[in-house]
Formats: C-alpha cells, structure tokens, sequence
C-alpha cells in the first residue's frame, strides 16, 4: 500500500506544471522531514520502554543508516551522516519531494551511553550549529541543535550516481558550511551563485536540544515522583531527606553513567536537591545513572520527613499557600546566563519566586508555581 501510495503522489506531481510541480515537491519534503522530526523525539523519550538496551536513557538518539538497510548503526561519531533510520523509528520510508531518503546526523552528548557516557540530564547542553540560504546563524547560544534531518533534493552537477551511500552524492556545501561532513554546522538551502544556480538544495531542519531535554525531563520527573512514592511505601509513610545543594557529589559533572557517584541525603535536611542514593531501590537505573536528582530542588515538610531535625525544616511547607507534604522541580535546560552545576538556584529556575529555595532567607519554605521560563513543578498535598 505504501509502494502504491508513493507511486501515485510521483505520477501526479509530475503531471502539474513546473510552478505546481516545485511547490508540490516541497510540500512533501517539508511533511516528510516534519513525521521524521516527530518521530525521533518519540522515540528519544520512550525507547527506553520497549526492549531497550543497555544503558539506555529518555532523551538518547539513535545512530544514522549508513548501509541503506532502515536500521541505525550500532556505533556513529558525532554528526555522523547517514540515512534516517526509518525501520529502527518504527516508520515507513520517508522520501523528500524529489523521491530521496532523508538523511540525518545526532550531535554529540545525544547518542547511546556506550559511545557519550556523560550523563543526559538537564545539564547537558547541544552543539549542532544551522545556518540560513544566506550564511546566517540560526541557533544562536542557547538554541543548538541535538541533531539535524536533511531532505538532499534532486542531484546536482558533480555529484556521483546515485543510489549510493556516500553523502558527498547527495548533499552539497555552500557559503563556507560542508554538509557532506560530520557538522558541527549545516545549512539549508536553496543557496545560489552568483549567476542564479542552485548549488546547494539540501533543505535542513533541526531537533532542538533544549526542546528534547525537555521532553526526556518529563520522562525523569514521572520517575522521580514514582520512586518517591515507593520510597514513601517501603519507609512508613516517610518521605526521603533532601541532599545540601554544596555537596561535592551533588555538584560532580556526571562523566561516565556506569561510575556515577549518587547525590546524597543529609540528616535532617528538608530542602536542598533530590537524594539519588535514598531513590536507587525505587527508581529505574537510568535516573541515578544520569544524575537527575542532582539537578531538580526538592523540599519535604517536617512531619513527613524521615529526620526533620534540620534547621530548614518546616511544618509550613506550601504551594501557591496551600499546604503540601513534598515540593519537587525541575529547571528545564540552562538558559541564557545560567550555569551549571552551581549551589546557586537562580542557575536552575528561572521564577524568581522560588529562586532563594536553597537559602535561610526562605523562611517557611512558601513554594509558587512557575509563571516564566522552563520549570516544571510538582507536590504531594
């Protein structure tokens, strides 16, 4: 049905005259390369669920086809090219308007544990660049990209034949950018000379980092929560002590997933960072692995905690004024200023109201929902 499908589409685009022809062309490739961008952020997210392998984290993507066969390569290097492994995302071919396979290559940081061992939390920053037909930077700090998809278009003089799967065959470079090579920078076209040819028709469109840590995040807050209910099942209805936002582990990049050193609870803390090692029985291996409780601010109330001798702690632990027994929030991506890993919270969240959580100066630990930025919050009345 695919095959009758595709075959159909190319008979009537190629029955249209040449202007509806071209925009015929581009309205596939642009649905094309948008299930394509769809599809690699769900199953960045949710792969993990489904037979995963080891290691395996929310937010990771899978290496290029570079055998033409739909299926990733085991091992890739970062912004390595090759095709979209369309049977490994559990997709049909995708074909841009030309009747070409899309291509795509993931930036560095993104890829399995067994080839980025850096943990993939909310830290992690991407580093693929994109630039406009003009030459113009379109990320700019803040806005790289975890990995690009590339509709290679009709083939271009000096090109080699095609079929092939030799990316210098179907994409081109243009204005200083290579996209034949292992990035870090791309360009979208259609980018002329100066006697109006098109010399390089590769249309590129981008998977934010920010928008697919993001995403992953939610997966770690889900978890998080669930452990926490567990812990709270396993302790008496206790919930865990908080970590001190200044412990050196607390504070530890997390450079292999297989070593990782877990943020630890303080006696009688109440607010400070999520305690990896009061979470390892409960949680997926993947949260401690990748270092997540270290970066999300956690704040338990005194009578819920399972030592509320700490001077932070607090019988008035609330949200928006309304009482809660557990305070948890994430911080999204760093933006613009921030960094990380820092004991200063204005690094992670961006609402000022929660921004002196980690100082005495919080007094009765009066939690707001977020109103800007990227935090996410969550309770338990």
């Amino acid at each position: 049905m695919i095959l009758t499908v595709s075959a159909l589409a190319y008979t009537l685009v190629t029955a249209l005259g040449p202007t509806a022809r071209a925009q015929a062309r581009d309205r596939i490739t642009v649905e094309a390369l948008a299930q394509a961008r769809s599809a690699l952020l769900a199953w960045a997210v949710s792969h993990v669920d489904i037979a995963p392998p080891a290691n395996a984290r929310p937010g990771e993507l899978p290496c290029p086809d570079t055998d033409n066969d739909g299926l990733a390569q085991v091992n890739c290097v970062a912004g390595q090219l090759g095709r979209l492994p369309w049977k490994t995302l559990g997709l049909a071919p995708l074909y841009d308007g030309h009747g070409e396979l899309l291509w795509y290559a993931p930036g560095i940081g993104f890829r399995s544990a067994a080839q980025d061992a850096g943990g993939l939390n909310s830290d992690r920053a991407a580093t693929l660049l994109l630039r406009d037909s003009a030459g113009a930077l379109l990320t700019p700090a803040g806005a790289e990209l975890a990995a690009v998809l590339i509709a290679p278009g009709a083939t271009l003089p000096g090109q080699g034949a095609r079929p092939s799967n030799l990316a210098a065959d179907y994409m081109e470079a243009a204005l200083g950018t290579d996209n034949r090579m292992a990035g870090p920078s791309f360009i979208t076209g259609p980018v002329r000379d100066g006697a109006g040819d098109v010399v390089l028709n590769d249309i590129v469109v981008g998977v934010s980092g920010r928008e697919l840590i993001n995403l992953a995040e939610r997966r770690a807050l889900a978890e998080a929560l669930r452990a926490l209910d567990l812990f709270t099942i396993a302790n008496g209805g206790k919930l865990p002590n908080a970590a001190a936002p200044a412990e050196a582990a607390c504070l530890a990049a997390v450079n292999n997933v297989l070593a990782t050193v877990a943020c630890p609870a303080q006696a009688g803390r109440c607010i400070g960072r999520l305690a990896e090692d009061s979470l390892a029985p409960h949680a997926a291996p993947w949260f401690n692995a990748n270092g997540w409780g270290r970066a999300m601010t956690y704040a338990v109330r005194d009578d819920t905690a399972v030592d509320a001798s700490g001077t932070d702690c607090s019988a008035g632990l609330s949200l928006d004024g309304a009482a809660t027994r557990m305070v948890l929030v994430a911080g999204g991506s760093a933006r613009a200023g921030q960094v990380r890993p820092s004991t200063v919270l204005s690094n992670y969240l961006e609402d000022a109201a929660n921004q002196d959580a980690w100082t005495p100066a919080f007094g009765q630990a009066n939690f707001a929902a977020p109103v800007a930025g990227n935090d996410l919050i969550r309770s338990r009345p």
